[in-house]
């Protein structure tokens, strides 16, 4: 498995919190877990290597149960508590905590008021101006909603990207496929799509097996 770099074990815990931030945590929880992803982007050394040593809780703000979830990262490209948080929710409620505005406590409020559980079935909601009518909300967060689905849409410098919600239904298919295959060990989706980012460029899937030509 590649070796992951400090941005993207950083990148998991932010994630992490706002799973936690979605799932009704305590604040101080959500705060911890960016804290640590603070320390972790900005360390000098590799994150990665630590945590095999069991030294990640070198790091300020980064505790024997952090260790624990930054060595099941790297060793198995996975943090248990996250897939569990993950199984939760649908995976277009996830992809609108990221987009510009929102955020998790947000994102659960359109969850729980309106049904929101997609960038689809929000921007569904925008047009037909639902959202304004929430509490905290109101038109001008309705206008900024709609520009930050348009960005998430376009990406940055105009190039073409796909919402979450069309990419898993594109990715997911594939990934069954590959894991019929009986020479496959593991198939998982990888990169923005493993990250359930707002939109996504690229399918990345990563296969192993024991003989990789009789897989490809």
């Amino acid at each position: 498995m590649p070796e992951f770099s400090n941005s993207q074990i950083a990148a998991a815990l932010e994630e992490l919190g706002d799973l936690y931030e979605l799932d009704g945590a305590i604040i101080h929880r959500v705060v911890a877990y960016r804290n640590a992803a603070k320390a972790v982007r900005e360390a000098s050394t590799s994150v990665a290597g630590l945590a095999r040593a069991g030294r990640a809780t070198e790091l300020p703000g980064i505790g024997a149960t952090l260790q624990e979830k930054i060595q099941a990262l790297v060793d198995t490209g996975q943090i248990p508590a996250a897939e569990k948080l993950r199984a939760k929710f649908p995976p277009g409620l996830v992809a609108i905590t990221r987009l510009a505005g929102l955020g998790p406590k947000r994102a659960r409020m359109l969850y729980d008021e309106l049904g929101i559980d997609s960038l689809d079935a929000l921007r569904a909601a925008i047009e037909s101006e639902r959202v304004r009518d929430l509490r905290g909300f109101g038109v001008k967060a309705e206008e900024n909603i709609r520009a930050a689905l348009e960005a998430a849409a376009a990406g940055d410098g105009g190039e073409v990207r796909v919402v979450l919600d069309r990419a898993l239904a594109i990715g997911e298919p594939i990934v069954a496929a590959l894991r019929a295959d009986p020479a496959a060990d593991r198939v998982e989706l990888a990169g923005s799509a493993r990250r359930w980012t707002d939109s996504v460029k690229d399918l990345d899937v990563i296969a192993t097996a024991h003989d990789p030509a009789a897989l490809a």
